[in-house]
């Protein structure tokens, strides 16, 4: 049943204790007036989009949190952090599901939700919370987009080696950079892409390949458990810490938000169900699956490698002998859907930014030459930002830690907290339980700042000291 048109009920929008201006949904833009998906999609599809937004490449790096965290805290950290996160996405989907019936609307992004939830308190604090989620958002997809070219470049280094290709006497650290350079023009050749639908074909692949080498990871790590007289670790189990150094729990912390980073797909699934009323459900059996695939991996690949797990598991995959063929494969196939999979995280940001900056209609009548060419020059500079960024931090796996701990933290706790808050201030509800929920809001916005600063200030601290050691042996993995 299609939503009444408020303007015909109303010349202000009414919220119960709070009248939205009439002209909101045009501040909001067209396209939230009605279902943004024209083709519906099912529970089940809508609970296959949310295993693949949480599942990525990130997951690679869990055995190295289990390391940072130690094998009873990573382990039962892992499921606390699985937990709480679904819990602030339940948050945000909540939350959105008040403001458009509040405002008359049909969908709306994360940084709508946090701009209609603050707007009965500050129209100015209301878009500037709008600007700063959409920020934080673009800064985590940058980051993405820079381990990416980690990843590629260190998986594809092991395989060439292993067929014998030479790199004269460059060292490991500057072969790998030698292949981001090299990455350099198919990957800026394909930001030019502007339509999402030509990627769906590339997002399909990337995602079959993606599940086939996660298949063969979990199986080898499963079947080379770390066990007494280990080839692999060298160890007995009982020689893994139980706790790690809580110095480094915060690393830790960091890599496993950012692993369970699909926050900013939650409401865009949302948004193209058939049946948004039964989202809660499927999102919570979804997260489960998640969560239950997040422990395996992680517990299961630092048991069999131990303390010689690599910021990507498949880096610690045997590929040397002609026996380690599938191996050797899976790290191809992985470096490929990675690389494919830039694209789906380097559009996002982009197009956030070219809106903001008007270049939204190539090919139109309307546009010039230098808007156009600006564009492309901008999506250039972007794609080679990132490959500097990647070759430049010594301790990359810091950096990510970093973009995990800063946005991460402020992405899936602070924020989604913050808009529960305003959220219940307007809504007809007790006050005993105003007070429980403002409770609850300051818990995950208590757990979130501690992320943010003990997990922001480790990585810039490891940073700096990889600097100054001009060391790049730390590097890792995220999704």
């Amino acid at each position: 049943m299609q939503r009444k048109s408020v303007q015909d009920e109303s010349p202000l929008l009414s919220a119960t204790r709070f009248a939205y201006p009439a002209n909101i949904q045009e501040s909001l833009g067209k396209e939230t007036t009605v279902r943004r998906s024209i083709h519906p999609i099912s529970n089940w599809q809508a609970f296959v989009h949310l295993v693949r937004l949480n599942v990525g490449p990130g997951i690679l790096g869990l055995p190295y949190a289990v390391r940072n965290g130690g094998l009873l805290v990573g382990s039962f950290g892992l499921v606390v952090v699985g937990i709480l996160s679904v819990c602030c996405f339940f948050f945000l989907a909540h939350c959105s599901r008040i403001l458009t019936k509040r405002v008359g609307v049909g969908a709306l992004d994360f940084g709508q939700v946090a701009f209609l939830a603050t707007m009965p308190f500050s129209s100015f604090f209301a878009k500037l919370f709008q600007r700063t989620v959409n920020a934080f958002l673009i800064v985590g997809q940058f980051g993405v987009c820079c381990i990416f070219f980690v990843f590629v470049s260190d998986n594809l280094l092991q395989v060439l080696r292993a067929c014998g290709v030479s790199f004269g006497d460059l060292s490991e650290e500057n072969a790998s950079r030698l292949i981001m350079v090299g990455l350099l023009i198919p990957l800026v050749l394909g930001s030019y892409i502007r339509n999402l639908d030509k990627l769906a074909g590339i997002s399909v692949v990337a995602n079959v390949l993606i599940f086939f080498g996660l298949f063969v990871v979990l199986g080898f790590t499963l079947s080379h458990l770390n066990l007494p007289k280990s080839k692999l670790y060298g160890g007995p189990i009982k020689d893994l810490p139980w706790a790690a150094s809580p110095s480094q729990w915060p690393i830790f912390f960091g890599t496993a938000i950012y692993s369970l980073g699909g926050i900013g797909g939650i409401l865009p699934v949302e948004n193209k169900m058939k049946k948004p009323q039964q989202y809660v459900p499927v999102m919570i059996v979804a997260m489960t699956v998640v969560n239950v695939i997040f422990v395996s991996v992680g517990v299961s690949g630092y048991l069999c490698f131990g303390d010689n797990v690599m910021g990507s598991v498949t880096l610690n995959l045997p590929c040397s002998s002609s026996s380690d063929w599938l191996y050797a494969i899976v790290k191809l196939y992985y470096a490929f859907a990675v690389a494919m999979t830039y694209f789906l995280q380097f559009y996002i940001p982009v197009t956030i930014i070219e809106a903001s900056m008007g270049w939204t209609n190539l090919g139109k009548s309307d546009w010039s030459r230098r808007q156009c060419l600006s564009s492309y020059v901008f999506r250039t500079a972007a794609v080679v930002g990132t490959c500097i960024l990647a070759i430049a931090i010594p301790q990359l796996g810091l950096f990510i830690s970093l973009i995990g701990a800063a946005t991460g933290c402020c992405l899936t706790f602070v924020f989604p907290s913050i808009i529960l808050a305003l959220t219940v201030a307007f809504e007809p509800t007790g006050k005993t339980r105003r007070c429980l929920v403002n409770v609850v809001c300051f818990c995950f916005f208590f757990i979130g700042l501690l992320g943010f600063g003990f997990g922001t200030y480790s990585s810039i601290k490891g940073i700096i000291e990889g600097f100054s050691s001009n060391s790049a042996s730390s590097k890792f993995l995220c999704s």
